[in-house]
């Protein structure tokens, strides 16, 4: 398969979505896909480039700043054209600055879109939802499209290699 992960971080949003989806490229890569990341700020992009993983940065949508954490960065016509075409199987989206109108885009051009998620801030159309959160179970996303597959709790935590196997 051909993975496409999408995924930003900064000095404002830190580099907790990029450490964990770098997890989730290594799991990807470890079985023998293709992993692509698309990402926009540094150092992020540098962090994914230093791991070994193709990054294609971009520019556009909203800038990053304080206070923006949660604001749609508008970037999801960038995103899908980024993307068509290329024959990417599925995309994988680990960013609080999307929306419902990014997934609705984004799924037009790739077969399988997966959202990675921690607060269940609103429903998007996405075929699985990634929440690792200890809470994730009781945070509510029956109401997410019933097609979603819930990939939800400790057992999905996106963990990194070092710390996967330590004993309880």
């Amino acid at each position: 398969m051909k993975i496409a992960i999408r995924v930003d971080g900064s000095l404002f949003i830190g580099l907790g979505h990029v450490v964990r989806s770098l997890a989730l490229g290594e799991a990807f890569r470890r079985d023998g896909h293709e992993v692509v990341f698309f990402s926009r700020f540094e150092p992020g992009i540098s962090r994914l480039l230093s791991q070994g993983f193709p990054v294609e940065a971009f520019q556009g949508g909203l800038p990053d700043g304080p206070g923006k954490e949660y604001e749609p960065a508008c970037d999801g016509e960038l995103v899908a054209k980024l993307l068509t075409g290329r024959g990417f199987d599925c995309l994988v989206t680990d960013s609080y600055r999307v929306d419902a109108a990014y997934f609705s885009t984004v799924r037009m051009v790739v077969p399988v879109s997966v959202c990675v998620d921690d607060l269940n801030r609103f429903p998007v159309d996405v075929d699985g939802i990634i929440n690792g959160n200890i809470n994730a179970e009781s945070l509510g996303y029956e109401v997410w499209p019933a097609k979603a597959k819930l990939w939800l709790g400790c057992l999905y935590n996106l963990l990194r290699e070092e710390f996967r196997e330590l004993p309880l």
